[in-house]
């Protein structure tokens, strides 16, 4: 397969030399554990882990770093009594932790397009690769109100390289009255290869004409602290404007961490809830509302934004070269 320019895939971070030579970095991943049952166990590992690393004397400086969705609390106990420099892909860190992104949240093999004022032809879209169930609940909750001027992504039935499969969207439905009022909308060619993850992909050629992102989240739970992952971070690179179906505080630390939020326009009142169904029901009332505003309105909106909407694209160099002269900063 031939990527297009705008199809340049993100890079893996994992894969590049982020730390210097003389750290060494130590992430959450143990096999065969339950990460709540087991954690005196996981701690245990870690401890050995790093005796062993301190052992060589080849280091000066030493990383935890725990991107497990949110999950970093349970790893207090580990930082607290090892000297370590704790690492977090959450916004919503506690202060002893480092902040660093989601490892494949930010690093773009390309610039994207600078966002213009150019009336987008789409209010919004829903762009779902993996139809979980909370997806799956803001979807029907979008088909309860037959909301227009939108773009829906939405896989029929998900088949992944991997041999993952997915039951077909209708059945997870569970109402084929309503699925069938909505799936003639779904447009999963966008997504292709059909059946592919892609989520480094972040398509700017189909977000230029596409005003809001409906973003649904990895995760919608509190699980200690607000996890953003590349598809949040997407929609931002792309100029486009975000709503978030994600944790409670998702569009709060998103905000508090600098980003603009356009809360002129945009009714963020569902990010103040921890209860799905209560979100994905504000969150479709909102897009019914934008679906029903005059074309002079959403062209005003559009407008506004604009200075906000470039602000965003550049508040971060997410350039490879700058993370890791961050991530260098931790150690002088």
């Amino acid at each position: 397969y031939t990527y297009t320019y705008f199809e340049k895939p993100m890079i893996d971070i994992r894969d590049e030399q982020m730390f210097p030579s003389n750290v060494f970095v130590m992430d959450h991943l143990v096999d065969d554990v339950h990460y709540i049952e087991d954690i005196d166990k996981i701690e245990r590992i870690y401890t050995k882990k790093l005796k062993r690393a301190k052992k060589l004397n080849k280091y000066d400086h030493y990383v935890f770093y725990a991107s497990f969705d949110g999950w970093q609390n349970l790893f207090q106990n580990f930082v607290n009594n090892n000297d370590v420099i704790p690492i977090t892909g959450n916004l919503d860190y506690t202060s002893d932790w480092k902040w660093f992104s989601h490892w494949m949240a930010v690093t773009d093999s390309i610039d994207p397009p600078a966002t213009t004022d150019h009336i987008p032809k789409y209010r919004w879209q829903y762009w779902v690769r993996r139809p979980r169930p909370h997806r799956i609940h803001l979807i029907k909750e979008i088909a309860k109100r037959n909301i227009g001027h939108g773009d829906i992504i939405f896989p029929h039935h998900l088949i992944e390289p991997t041999g993952r499969t997915f039951p077909p969207t209708k059945e997870l439905f569970q109402d084929d009255a309503l699925y069938s009022s909505i799936q003639s909308q779904f447009n999963p060619a966008l997504d292709i290869p059909q059946g592919e993850n892609r989520a480094y992909v972040p398509r700017y050629d189909v977000r230029t004409d596409r005003a809001i992102d409906v973003v649904t989240e990895t995760l919608t739970l509190d699980q200690g602290g607000i996890f953003l992952s590349e598809k949040t971070f997407k929609a931002i690179r792309a100029g486009q404007i975000p709503i978030v179906f994600g944790q409670k505080g998702t569009i709060a630390s998103l905000r508090n961490f600098g980003f603009k939020t356009f809360d002129k326009w945009i009714d963020h009142s569902y990010d103040d809830t921890w209860n799905e169904q209560i979100k994905a029901s504000m969150i479709a009332d909102e897009l019914k509302r934008i679906s029903n505003m005059s074309q002079d309105d959403y062209k005003q909106m559009w407008h506004e934004t604009y200075e906000d909407r470039l602000y965003n694209q550049s508040y971060k160099n997410y350039k490879l070269d700058y993370w890791k002269n961050y991530l260098n900063s931790f150690f002088v």
